[in-house]
C-alpha cells in the first residue's frame, strides 16, 4: 500500500505579489490559520482602508437622511439613495478585503510544513508553489485487496502493516473501500488508518 497524510496540499499564490515576510521553516509543526507567508499589500490594504471610510461615511450620511425623513425635510428617494449607498459600501468593503486576504497565506490546516518554495523577494504569479503542508496524525495507507479475499474484509477489521521506516509493525483498521474493482487490477481498494 501507499502512506498518505491525514491532510495534505501545496500552498499556492492565489494572486501576483513579492513575497514581504515569510512566518515558517522547513519542517515546522503550523496550526490551522496561522500566517505563512505575507505577500507585499499596500495598495490592497489602502484600497481596503479607503472601501471602509467611504462606507462609515455612507452610513453616517445614511442615518442623518432617515433623520430629515423624519422631519419631512428629504425626499424618500433621497433616503433610497442613501440606503443602496450604504449597500455597496459594504460590498466594496468585502471586496477589498477578499483582494487583501489573497495577499496573507494562512495554514489551511494544522500540520508540518515542507520545503519552501520561495524566498523574500521573490515575485510570485497566481499559482506559484509556496510550501506543502501535511497533516500525518492519522496516516492513512492505500491498498489493494484481491478480489477473492474481498469478504473478509470489513469496514473496522483490524490490518497490521510493515513500513520501511519502523522496526514494529503498525497496527490500523479499514475505514473504508471502493465499491467497485478496479478494472486494470481486479482487486477491491481499501483504505485504512
Amino acid at each position: 500500500g501507499i502512506l498518505q497524510a491525514n491532510q495534505g496540499t501545496i500552498l499556492k499564490a492565489q494572486t501576483d505579489g513579492q513575497v514581504q515576510a515569510i512566518n515558517f521553516s522547513p519542517g515546522d509543526q503550523v496550526s490551522m490559520d496561522d500566517v505563512l507567508l505575507v505577500l507585499n499589500n499596500t495598495q490592497q490594504k489602502g484600497a481596503l482602508d479607503a472601501a471602509i471610510a467611504q462606507e462609515k461615511l455612507n452610513k453616517t450620511m445614511y442615518q442623518r437622511d432617515l433623520e430629515l425623513e423624519k422631519l419631512a425635510a428629504i425626499s424618500l428617494a433621497a433616503v433610497d439613495q442613501a440606503k443602496a449607498a450604504v449597500e455597496a459600501g459594504e460590498a466594496a468593503v468585502q471586496e477589498a478585503q477578499g483582494v487583501y486576504d489573497l495577499t496573507i497565506i494562512k495554514a489551511p490546516f494544522s500540520g508540518r510544513a515542507g520545503i519552501s518554495k520561495v524566498h523574500l523577494g521573490d515575485y510570485l504569479q497566481a499559482g506559484d508553489a509556496i510550501v506543502s503542508v501535511q497533516n500525518t496524525d492519522p496516516m492513512f495507507i492505500d491498498f489493494y485487496v484481491p478480489q477473492k479475499y474481498f469478504s473478509s474484509i470489513n469496514v473496522g477489521a483490524i490490518v497490521t502493516v510493515n513500513a520501511n521506516t519502523t522496526k514494529t509493525p503498525i497496527q490500523g483498521h479499514v475505514v473504508s473501500y471502493e465499491t467497485v474493482i478496479d478494472q486494470t487490477t481486479g482487486k477491491y481498494r481499501d483504505w485504512g488508518n
